[in-house]
């Protein structure tokens, strides 16, 4: 009887850990499946405000003969109206702000999967020094800058620009993977208000 009781007690001990173990993985496994899918959301939120970013950055670009324009598939950098910490010996306030001219510049990184965003205030630009990267979406399949340029009244694309060379557009193109499964590209033009 004693035995018999042992075993009981067994069985009904390995039942229990394994109803346990069964509801915790099922929990786990749901609680993935949201992560993925939030991630996947996220991609598309971030997506959408780099462009909302780089429309308004574009918008505040400037002609300047010491800050050039460069442009290739992977980079795009360009002189603008940049918003930069007032410099902490002439501040009123500790966190003072101001706009002055500057350099902004956004890349994508293939080993990262990776859109980034960086600027320099006008002291750093004229040094070629830039403040920190700044990750704007990730993880993004491809990011491909091209770009417009008029000559003789006719608009013509191409891959990249020579330094100094102003673009009258920058077509950017985004690939990411949907929540689906599936390749999203999103391609969109900006004019560039200082080339046109």
């Amino acid at each position: 009887v004693g035995s018999e009781m042992c075993i009981r007690d067994r069985t009904l001990t390995i039942s229990l850990v394994l109803a346990i173990g069964l509801v915790l993985y099922q929990a786990l496994a749901g609680g993935m499946r949201i992560w993925e899918r939030n991630q996947r959301f996220r991609i598309e939120e971030d997506t959408a405000l780099f462009l909302e970013r780089f429309s308004s950055d574009i918008s505040n670009a400037v002609l300047y003969a010491l800050l050039p324009f460069k442009g290739s598939g992977e980079k795009f950098v360009f002189p603008a109206i940049v918003y930069t910490p007032v410099d902490a010996r002439i501040a009123e306030t500790p966190d003072a702000y101001t706009e002055q001219i500057g350099l902004v510049e956004y890349s994508f990184d293939k080993m990262r999967y990776a859109l980034y965003r960086r600027q320099a205030n006008y002291g750093q630009a004229v040094r070629g020094k830039f403040g920190p990267l700044r990750s704007l979406a990730a993880p993004v399949r491809a990011v491909t800058f091209s770009y417009y340029r008029l000559e003789e009244g006719v608009i013509r694309a191409v891959a990249e620009i020579q330094e100094g060379e102003i673009p009258a557009a920058v077509e950017v193109k985004i690939e990411f993977v949907e929540d689906t499964g599936q390749i999203r590209q999103i391609t969109q033009i900006f004019s560039v208000p200082a080339g046109v």
